[in-house]
């Protein structure tokens, strides 16, 4: 699951770093309460700054999820990658199979 887009030119010039993971944390415990991830990756522009805050608030959440950083530059190009892989062969795997 990936939650981006987030308004990053609406946030303050210096939004303070708690009160964004405490809300990221929110975040987190919504999707781990209905998706049950194994981890949580964060990114984007303001991801490698926040990661600390967010790792810290989401310790305390009541179901433990692991947080890390995004290890590629584009994340996004990386899902539509694999989901185009993923698209390609069950198109294949229905091609091949015996009628």
């Amino acid at each position: 699951m990936c939650l981006s887009d987030v308004d990053v030119a609406r946030l303050p010039v210096s939004p303070d770093l708690d009160v964004v993971a405490r809300a990221i944390g929110g975040v987190v415990t919504a999707l781990v309460t209905l998706t049950d991830p194994q981890v949580v990756v964060l990114g984007g522009p303001w991801g490698p700054s926040a990661l600390d805050a967010v790792v810290t608030a989401c310790d305390r959440l009541p179901r433990h999820v692991v947080v890390a950083a995004a290890s590629v530059s584009s994340p996004s190009f990386v899902g539509a990658q694999a989901h185009a892989l993923e698209q390609l062969r069950a198109a294949l795997v229905s091609a091949a199979r015996p009628r």
